[in-house]
């Protein structure tokens, strides 16, 4: 006799939708999984009844195996590789990346988050770094937020409501108007080209570095409400798309605009990151080799250049030879890419249990990270939180078949 849904226990714990990682959700325990009951938006409800098939079927060159025999198979073919590249890192939580990290020392490959190039925003963070806060320090503390060249609803559709946002001054500063369902009266929204954009934050600086605009000219209109915005403010939030300035010299620019706001008050930056868990696969990769993303262990010591050892250029080179994905889809685009490089040997762990396979190349079912397994993730404002899972599928965790894999070479290096 099932129990109705009053009877039926609340759950609470936290969303893995996005890598804002909301820790108010709840949800009630069904026979076919559990049900979202209040927190959940769209994505994270959609994350929260994710099809988890019951049994995890394997393919090898098209062909279904067991998950056993396509271990072993994906540990011969690595075993065999001249050049393993690792992708995908930001599908894993901390624990898995860590063991990311030691395959790819094993087996003296390269390291990179993901196929996406390198954002401008890496390019600033390392020139000039990065002010910032916690979530609960925004909402408790900050009188104005900026939605600079982002669209939170779409990336991080809770950010809003969980900084508190209806409280506060909001400002739009993007190249086009916002939409509606917002629902926030903004103090002001400011339709800028980019370029637009990173002239008036030259003006920005010039007066918050106490020089006279008049001495060169004077602020042009369009600029100056803008300015006195954030000039007048005493705590500014500002979250922004990386994907938003045009160049490094943009970002850089909005970084360091950031950064001389809070040398007279309090501004911080949040950069609302599309690499689902990218931020704590870098955290990961700094701590253990000093470099974030596109690392080459191939030479005997870790290297790095954003374009050199990304996993893209090394594949599009022919230096890669077996190619260690992880990600959540596979699409039509990444078959091409396959078919592209057929010297290259693919193996894919993948989330989405509902993809099909491609005929070629190792395919596992894998769990998904807060989900099917407990984990550590990182949110959008750096903080790392510890998450158990809500259910359970048989398809194998990434952290049990890193650790597989990387006992299996140790052993067969060491006879």
């Amino acid at each position: 006799m099932s129990l109705n849904p009053s009877e039926r226990p609340i759950s609470q714990g936290v969303c893995c939708g996005c890598n804002l990682l909301c820790d108010d959700v709840t949800w009630i325990a069904n026979s076919d999984g559990p049900e979202p009951l209040s927190g959940y938006c769209e994505r994270g409800a959609a994350w929260l009844q994710s099809i988890l098939l019951p049994e995890a079927v394997a393919y090898v060159d098209g062909r279904p195996q067991t998950l056993t025999s396509a271990l072993e198979e994906t540990q011969h073919r690595m075993g065999q590789s001249r050049h393993l590249q690792i992708v995908g890192l930001d599908q894993l939580d901390q624990r898995s990346v860590h063991a990311a990290a030691q395959l790819g020392l094993t087996y003296r490959g390269s390291l990179d988050i993901n196929f996406q190039p390198v954002s401008s925003f890496e390019f600033a963070l390392q020139k000039v770094g990065r002010v910032t806060a916690t979530l609960g320090e925004i909402r408790q503390r900050s009188d104005l937020v900026v939605l600079w060249f982002c669209n939170p609803l779409a990336s991080h559709p809770r950010l809003l409501e969980r900084i508190n946002a209806a409280d506060k001054k909001v400002i739009w500063v993007s190249d086009q108007s916002p939409n509606s369902p917002m629902g926030l009266d903004f103090a002001g929204v400011f339709e800028f080209s980019r370029n637009e954009a990173d002239e008036c934050l030259e003006w920005l600086r010039l007066v918050v570095n106490a020089k006279s605009p008049s001495e060169f000219a004077e602020i042009p209109t369009q600029f100056a409400k803008l300015v006195d915005l954030l000039v007048g403010a005493r705590y500014v939030s500002l979250f922004a798309d990386p994907n938003g300035c045009s160049d490094p010299f943009s970002a850089v620019s909005l970084h360091e605009t950031i950064r001389c706001l809070n040398d007279r008050g309090r501004a911080v930056l949040f950069p609302l990151r599309h690499d689902h868990q990218g931020l704590g696969a870098e955290n990961v990769l700094l701590s253990v080799f000093g470099l974030a993303r596109a690392i080459n262990l191939n030479t005997g010591h870790p290297r790095f250049h954003w374009n050199e050892f990304s996993a893209i250029e090394q594949i599009r080179r022919g230096e890669t030879d077996v190619v260690l994905w992880i990600c959540d889809a596979v699409t039509q685009e990444q078959i091409a890419w396959q078919n592209r490089f057929p010297n290259v040997e693919w193996i894919i762990w993948n989330t989405n249990h509902q993809t099909q396979p491609p005929n070629s190349g190792v395919f596992i079912p894998i769990s998904i990270p807060g989900l099917s397994e407990s984990c550590d993730l990182t949110r959008l404002d750096d903080l790392l939180l510890p998450i158990s899972s809500n259910r359970k599928t048989a398809a194998p965790s990434p952290l049990e078949l890193l650790g597989t894999l990387i006992a299996s070479s140790t052993h067969s290096r060491s006879l």
